[in-house]
């Protein structure tokens, strides 16, 4: 098989920012200094970011990348997906600026797709800062079970039942490849044609923030393709740099309804019912105190008011 690396570039790296001020910085730096240049483009999308942030990676680096300026928050999604259509090259890298390259992470990648026609996608171990294999970032597909069970374990730390362990890939220390369902958002190197294929890159419609990976994914198996975990390819991933500046109410919220948005799409009818009844009776409870701490004067109508809208959307979705 001929090798592609002969025919550089051709690899489309899509990287996102939003005020993440040195963040992106060091992962374009790190991307620079550990990969060829003649094997990638770099799109850099920007929403909005008020940081300095943007000004800074165009100081360094204007004319080496091709940048998208937007002037407001397009969401992770259809920011993606903007830089997704102007991309030139057979392989889309979709990878975090909360990541940092320690090594030629790229090329076993690609390689592994080469010889593996009937796989779509591999990603690699995730790294904390200590150098510690990162875990609940690559999961397996959600059903209604596992997002009770995740849940509870989330708020509780003592329930690691074996829904849990099975969703969040506790059951695999990372250390040997194998074949994976959903690979975190963090970093997914695809083909363009198997892209093509399945029709988009993230559905921006149904998914601008939340669950666009797992849809992404799901689509890429739905269609007879794999996805591969590769053990000897690592990279450093500092993890909820962007979400985590979010509101944490807007967050939550977002997050329930994707869930349910992604088991009707896919026709899960029996994680879409149950789930929505457990949303709605947890979140119809969080009304009521909302409502009590509305008549004690502890939350304004507005925020009342929203959190009607968003028990109403639940109902609708």
């Amino acid at each position: 098989m001929k090798n592609m690396l002969n025919n550089k570039p051709k690899v489309s790296i899509i990287l996102l920012n939003w005020n993440q001020g040195n963040e992106s910085l060091d992962c374009i730096d790190s991307i620079f200094t550990n990969i060829s240049n003649d094997m990638f483009e770099i799109i850099l999308v920007d929403n909005g970011s008020i940081d300095g942030s943007i000004e800074k990676i165009e100081e360094k680096y204007k004319g080496k990348i091709i940048f998208i300026k937007n002037n407001f928050n397009n969401m992770f999604a259809p920011a993606n997906n903007q830089a997704y259509n102007i991309a030139k090259w057979e392989y889309i890298w979709v990878l975090n600026t909360d990541t940092i390259i320690q090594n030629d992470c790229l090329t076993p990648m690609i390689e592994f797709l080469q010889k593996n026609t009937h796989y779509g996608a591999t990603t690699c171990k995730l790294l904390n800062l200590d150098g510690s294999t990162q875990y609940y970032i690559h999961r397996r597909f959600p059903n209604f079970l596992k997002l009770v069970f995740w849940l509870l374990y989330k708020r509780f730390h003592i329930f690691k039942f074996s829904p849990v362990i099975q969703y969040l890939y506790l059951d695999k220390t990372f250390d040997e490849d194998f074949d994976i369902e959903q690979a975190g958002w963090a970093c997914i190197l695809l083909k363009k044609e198997v892209i093509d294929s399945i029709g988009w890159l993230f559905d921006e419609k149904k998914f601008p923030l939340f669950y666009n990976d797992v849809d992404l994914c799901y689509r890429v198996w739905k269609n007879n393709f794999k996805i591969r975990f590769i053990s000897s390819v690592s990279l450093i991933h500092l993890k909820w740099q962007s979400t985590g500046k979010l509101n944490f109410f807007w967050s939550i919220k977002n997050l329930s309804i994707s869930g349910l948005l992604f088991f009707k799409k896919h026709s899960l009818w029996f994680s879409y019912i149950f789930s929505k009844i457990a949303y709605l009776f947890l979140f119809s409870w969080l009304f009521g105190f909302s409502l009590y701490l509305f008549l004690t004067q502890k939350i304004t109508f507005s925020e009342l008011k929203q959190r009607w809208k968003f028990l109403w959307q639940l109902l609708t979705t």
